[in-house]
């Protein structure tokens, strides 16, 4: 569904990604959907991304997410409000459509 509203998909090509690894996936992306907790979403984070304009969490907690920082940079944290899958997946998708990149 993503694909076919022209958003470029980007996978990590293994599991067990450094922070290192998982920044460089995420330096010229717009939206994250984050899966785990393994990495933070700090002012460091958000230094290093620039172009991150959104991320939607796939957990029930957000304490890895510096909401606080987040919001000071207008960056919008989906955290699910059911455990629902079908309503996340809407959610995450118009979150991901409204930060489309033009050139996509």
């Amino acid at each position: 569904m993503l694909k076919e509203s022209g958003l470029e998909i980007i996978l990590p090509e293994h599991e067990n990604l450094s922070y290192e690894e998982w920044l460089n996936y995420c330096k010229n992306t717009d939206t994250i959907l984050s899966i785990g907790a393994e990495f933070k979403y700090d002012g460091s984070f958000f230094e290093a991304c620039p172009n991150v304009k959104a991320i939607a969490l796939y957990s029930v907690g957000f304490d890895h997410v510096d909401i606080k920082e987040a919001t000071q940079r207008g960056i919008p944290v989906e955290i699910p409000r059911c455990a629902e899958q079908g309503h996340f997946r809407r959610s995450f998708f118009v979150d991901a459509v409204r930060c489309k990149k033009s050139q996509l």
